[in-house]
């Protein structure tokens, strides 16, 4: 379900969309952004804990554990540091890297655990100079309670640091129920990050508690590292704004370490979704991508060490611009129907105002539960809407034995789910079913997953005929 936008704001969409090819070039405001030179953009950056910026769970919440299993070197010459580690009937000291970002996911996927063990020997060598990179938290139990504490002044020292209580079952009973956590305190951690061999201070606004049934620690055997896990949750941000070519974009940066942040750019004229993630992807970036702003492309070059700007660097390219995101333009994939015979989407195209690409498979209820709506949209548009459905499914005869039961007539793509290329992973579909609304350009109007997105579909059709 997508999160519903008043109509007059469709109207802005839409004009935003079209705003790509009627607004020329024009200097941004100085007030906004300033030129280092005449193809780099410099945006201020602010870090903020105002919760106004919807990022992917996967950028805000993680996974912190013990390392006393995988890495036991390290656990010991780390646990030789720490000062003030209470009396408890039992417990686990466990440690985030923030340098680097993530030491818990080496133990739940062996596939990093060569270049962990690489960061793991080089912090063994800092001793206690540079510890306060790391994340240090006490976790155990202590008759029926769960203790955690962390050391969030970064001295390894637990002495000084509050001890916070839960009951032994809130590790399972939360369930990560958002409403549950954010009645949770807020920690003030103070790190410290070496980037291009200086020293940054930073202090990051956290929540930490309790949290063994957390999907990814599943992974784990059960054992005490299993029973003592712990969830963190971010609960502050980098915020900034970019106006270029009289449009306003919000700006957040997120993550715990500087090199692999998420970054969103987004027009403020649009929403973000409270519970589409597949929408808010739309405006998600990392270090690298490109972004089409207006009529002009930039690379989305650097993070100042310190967090407190963000560069792009204006590109000149002759040829066209393909992305998966709303505003801009895809390609013209070559697909396969449903008896084996190539076609392109633009071959589909037939003078029509929009094409419709539904991303859906056999093997997806909410997909099937949604063919009477997808049925009386291609009979209510059939002047103005093509509809391209794409199978991402291992049977071929089970798709065309669906499509003909229920008189799906449009054009069938298939996608074998063995491929790992083309369309699915060009276009980044990773929720099913998506639903990508095209022009007769070929440019995304809109995307987003589920019921209301084909609903918001519809209204967009319905507001330009």
């Amino acid at each position: 379900m997508l999160y519903k936008i008043k109509l007059k704001n469709y109207i802005k969409l839409i004009l935003f969309y079209f705003s790509f090819y009627l607004i020329g070039c024009n200097n941004a405001t100085k007030k906004d952004v300033s030129f280092e030179n005449e193809n780099q953009l410099q945006i201020k950056l602010k870090q903020v804990s105002v919760d106004d910026t919807y990022f992917d769970y996967r950028n805000v919440q993680f996974l912190v554990l013990s390392l006393n299993e995988l890495y036991p070197e390290f656990y010991t010459e780390n646990m030789k540091l720490l000062k003030g580690i209470p009396n408890l009937d039992s417990l686990l000291v466990s440690t985030e890297y923030f340098q680097e970002g993530d030491y818990s996911s080496s133990v739940l996927f062996q596939k990093r655990k060569i270049r962990s063990k690489k960061y793991l020997a080089d912090t063994l060598k800092m001793s206690g100079r540079f510890s306060n990179f790391h994340m240090n938290v006490v976790s155990g139990f202590d008759k029926n309670k769960q203790i955690v504490i962390v050391d969030a002044n970064n001295n390894n020292n637990f002495n000084d640091d509050k001890v916070y209580k839960f009951d032994k079952n809130f590790r399972f009973s939360h369930n990560n129920n958002l409403k549950i956590i954010d009645t949770l305190p807020i920690i003030n951690m103070e790190l410290q990050f070496n980037y291009s061999n200086k020293i940054q201070n930073v202090v990051r606004k956290i929540q930490i508690y309790p949290f063994s049934n957390y999907f990814y620690t599943q992974m784990l055997d059960d054992g005490l590292t299993k029973d003592l896990a712990l969830g963190m949750r971010l609960k502050d941000y980098w915020k900034g704004t970019l106006k270029y070519n009289s449009i306003v974009y919000d700006i957040g940066l997120q993550g715990i370490n500087k090199d692999r942040m998420t970054i969103m750019i987004k027009p403020n004229s649009l929403k973000y979704s409270a519970i589409d993630n597949n929408y808010n992807r739309n405006f998600e970036y990392k270090i690298n991508d490109t972004i089409k702003l207006t009529n002009s492309l930039f690379k989305i070059d650097s993070i100042a060490e310190d967090i407190s700007k963000l560069f792009l660097l204006k590109l000149v390219k002759d040829d066209d611009f393909f992305s998966f995101r709303i505003g801009t333009k895809i390609s013209n994939f070559e697909l396969l129907d449903l008896e084996g015979n190539q076609f392109k989407i633009k071959d589909v195209d037939k003078g029509k105002k929009y094409t419709l690409l539904d991303f859906w498979g056999t093997w997806c209820k909410p997909c099937k539960e949604l063919t009477p709506d997808l049925k009386r949209i291609n009979q209510q548009f059939i002047k103005d809407l093509n509809i391209i459905g794409v199978a991402y499914d291992k049977s071929l005869e089970d798709v065309k034995k669906y499509t003909r039961a229920n008189e799906m007539n449009w054009q069938h793509a298939f996608y074998d789910k063995k491929s790992r290329s083309g369309i699915i992973r060009d276009l980044k579909i990773t929720s099913y079913p998506t639903f990508i609304l095209l022009d007769e350009n070929g440019v995304i109007v809109y995307r987003g997953s589920g019921l209301e997105a084909l609903y918001e579909v519809e209204k967009i059709i319905k507001i330009n005929n």
